[in-house]
């Protein structure tokens, strides 16, 4: 079975409230499995070459901004997660973060770490008086139960995980970012095709969603 990609481009011309208005009141449905993937063009850079660019809003931080760069996402995107109706809020149609999510593994780009590779050519340099290149960060590591509360979402729907009783739901990143969420690559996930983020969601605070239709038909012969 196909999954289909959620279509987040605008026709020319189009109004952004009649757009948001015709993607409420039209019907979604997606598809088990992916063939298409996040691309992460963006290499890890050392401390002068990390010039980070304005975010797109107020409420999104510079590490955020280069979290989405890397991961190809904006304000707009919406990403989507499966679960049981009963962990939703359907009468406001909100979602709150996990207080107990599973400890997976993430990248925590919000605690840079110096590459180690890096630090130890440096440290040889200092000791052979021979010029040294200037330190490397890259992103640290942590455990999605250490950022609770929070959701684990995929830009792609992962409905190959799929039991009877659940449903399929997705929320604008941009909502998230507003209320102060940030965002931890899952690359420890079997389902790398579907791009999965750990999204921090404040305590006190919940996002709106929307409920998607879920196509669990056979694949055509």
């Amino acid at each position: 079975m196909n999954i289909g990609k959620p279509n987040l481009t605008m026709p020319q011309g189009t109004n952004v409230s009649q757009n948001q208005q015709e993607a409420t009141n039209s019907p979604k449905k997606y598809l088990p499995s992916g063939t298409e993937s996040a691309s992460n063009k963006a290499a890890e850079k050392t401390f002068s070459e990390r010039k980070i660019e304005s975010p797109p809003s107020a409420q999104t931080d510079s590490i955020t901004k280069l979290v989405m760069d890397k991961y190809e996402l904006s304000p707009d995107t919406r990403v989507f997660r499966m679960c049981d109706k009963k962990f939703l809020d359907l009468n406001n149609m909100r979602a709150h973060g996990n207080p107990t999510p599973e400890s997976t593994q993430v990248r925590d780009f919000y605690n840079m770490v110096e590459d180690p590779v890096t630090k130890g050519y440096i440290e040889h340099c200092k000791r052979n008086n021979i010029s040294a290149p200037e330190p490397r960060l890259i992103s640290g590591k942590t455990f999605a139960d250490k950022l609770a509360p929070c959701l684990n979402v995929s830009v792609e729907p992962a409905v190959d995980y799929y039991v009877e009783g659940m449903v399929l739901f997705s929320f604008r990143l941009g909502d998230a970012l507003d209320i102060g969420a940030r965002i931890y690559p899952d690359e420890t996930s079997v389902a790398q095709l579907t791009t999965p983020l750990i999204i921090t969601i404040p305590t006190d605070k919940t996002v709106p969603i929307q409920l998607e239709d879920i196509d669990i038909s056979p694949e055509d012969p």
